[in-house]
């Protein structure tokens, strides 16, 4: 749909199983900063930030953004 009509949304979840299902990019944000921000299988497969690989560890305090 978007590209027929070129739309794009921005949608906020917490729900990672939704954002895989429906996300073409996936965008990490903590405490106002963007973390990281790929293509959706590359973020959940390979991400490349140690707070994302946490995160996506199920660590919400196991990586820092210094």
């Amino acid at each position: 749909m978007h590209a027929e009509r070129a739309i794009t949304i921005l949608w906020v979840t917490h729900s990672l199983d939704q954002a895989r299902r429906v996300s073409q990019y996936a965008w990490l944000l903590v405490d106002d900063r963007l973390v990281e921000t790929a293509p959706t299988a590359q973020f959940f497969e390979e991400p490349q930030n140690i707070v994302t690989r946490s995160f996506l560890g199920g660590n919400l305090d196991g990586g820092t953004l210094s």
